[in-house]
């Protein structure tokens, strides 16, 4: 099992999730981080898909990708 822990600084606020701004955290989060996924179950973060290098994805197709990938 995989267990890492990444804190990091948000230092640029963004403006994304028009429908839901305060799911824009989860967006600053990921690009301070340079991660490569945002894993949620919100409606909002799921319709906006992508952005930049960060796929928003829900748990059962992330638990897919990870499957493929080994």
């Amino acid at each position: 099992m995989l267990k890492t822990a990444k804190f990091v600084k948000v230092t640029q606020k963004l403006q994304v999730v028009v429908e839901h701004p305060a799911d824009d955290k989860f967006i600053d989060c990921a690009q301070a981080a340079g991660a490569d996924y945002i894993v949620s179950g919100d409606k909002h973060l799921l319709k906006i898909a992508r952005y930049r290098k960060t796929q928003i994805v829900p748990v059962n197709k992330f638990l897919q990708l990870i499957q493929t990938k080994r």
